[in-house]
């Protein structure tokens, strides 16, 4: 559940050590690239990400360049927006320009969508979700991983980048904000004459 943004190159690389890498509800926004991997990597299990608005001409969302990688990989539930342009996809040799053919031509990225995820004001780095996003509610667990997390690391994935607990609502919310909904005003005290 991390927040990357303004970056002039890469967003997320993974690729030093290599192995198996779990990406999940991060929110990548006006970076250079997306997530990019590297030659070392086995594998990547991608779920709940935002990548929006990648500022390079040419560059990618998401790149996974080995094809071999690629088939050991997995992706779920991702976001994708670019205000000008197409969103650009390489996985493991072919490039794709929508969502759908990516889904299509790599069975990978099933629940992925491009919808602009509707931050708060992203001129300001404010990247929390406002409420009308379709990031709401619409990511999928990651138990599995907070399982390997807490093994190896001993911290945990069930809290967004302000220390919300995941999932708030009825289900996880896709990128590093997790909506909390602003409870009802109370009610005025009503006198009746």
């Amino acid at each position: 559940g991390n927040l990357f943004y303004n970056i002039a190159e890469r967003g997320i690389y993974l690729d030093r050590g290599g192995g198996t890498f779990y990406v999940a509800n991060n929110t990548v926004a006006s970076c250079g690239e997306g997530i990019i991997s590297g030659g070392t990597v086995t594998a990547i299990h991608l779920k709940n990400n935002i990548i929006t608005d990648i500022s390079v001409v040419g560059g990618y969302h998401l790149e996974i360049a080995n094809s071999t990688v690629a088939a050991a990989s997995t992706a779920t539930n991702l976001m994708f927006y670019q205000t000008s342009g197409s969103v650009r996809i390489h996985w493991g040799g072919p490039s794709y320009t929508t969502v759908p053919s990516w889904i299509s031509g790599s069975l990978k990225g099933q629940g992925s969508v491009t919808q602009n995820p509707n931050f708060v004001n992203p001129g300001a780095a404010n990247y929390h979700l406002t409420a009308g996003s379709l990031a709401i509610d619409t990511g999928v667990s990651v138990s599995e991983f907070e399982t390997i997390l807490q093994s190896r690391f001993g911290t945990s994935l069930l809290r967004d980048f302000d220390g919300d607990v995941r999932p708030a609502i009825a289900a996880w919310d896709i990128g590093a904000d997790e909506f909390i909904p602003t409870p009802p005003a109370p009610p005025q005290n009503l006198r009746i004459v």
